[in-house]
């Protein structure tokens, strides 16, 4: 189930309906609605997407987002309780982008990322997974950064699911055929390892043609 809550994708009437004082009530209303109605029906639940953005500028990493600016870092924690209450058997999934290789940036918001996990597991937030959503270019693998990352999160009994993989081809060939073997090559060398860890029981494609590609 994709999503819970995010920044983006908010209704029209959402600015000039919600405040300070309904904000809490409307993002709980509307996660015991749409989780409710699909309770024991599915694996899992993005529940929170993207939370994290360095550019905001906060010590903790959060995202300057409107659900930040009306409850404060306490969303996340109204979005997950809400979301055991409403599904009991769903798996409970925090999900994020720009995580999967060993640049400085990235290396920097996985560790953010980390640590808001932490945050929400010390004040018993119901958390069962982290999504590595694995928006890759072609010839991207996973360095020793993201398996680190993995076993950290098994360490702490948490599953890591592979949530939204794609590979963007637009800087290989023309030809077909070494498109798609780069394209294969990427996905065989990214999964791979991944795969290996045994808390890694989820890899989700993110669409499975061109035709349709939000790229």
């Amino acid at each position: 189930g994709h999503n819970l809550c995010w920044h983006e994708s908010i209704p029209a009437w959402f600015t000039s309906t919600v405040t300070k004082d309904n904000a809490a009530q409307i993002l709980t209303q509307h996660i015991q609605t749409v989780a409710g109605r699909y309770a024991g029906k599915l694996h899992s639940w993005d529940v929170v997407n993207e939370a994290i953005d360095l550019k905001s500028g906060r010590p903790d990493g959060l995202r300057d987002s409107p659900w930040l600016e009306l409850l404060g870092p306490s969303y996340l924690e109204i979005a997950f309780r809400t979301a055991r209450q409403a599904d009991r058997t769903a798996l409970l999934t925090y999900n994020d982008y720009g995580i999967e290789l060993d640049t400085t940036e990235q290396i920097d918001k996985r560790g953010q990322v980390m640590m808001l996990v932490r945050r929400l597991l010390a004040r018993g937030v119901p958390i069962d997974a982290v999504g590595v959503q694995s928006h890759l270019a072609a010839g991207d693998t996973p360095g020793p950064g993201l398996i680190h990352f993995v076993r950290e999160l098994a360490a702490m009994r948490l599953q890591v699911f592979i949530t939204e993989m794609d590979v963007n081809d637009r800087k290989l060939p023309d030809s077909v055929l070494e498109r798609d073997t780069g394209v294969a090559s990427t996905y065989r060398d990214y999964l791979t390892p991944l795969l290996a860890e045994p808390n890694v029981n989820v890899a989700l494609t993110w669409g499975i043609t061109d035709r349709c590609t939000w790229l």
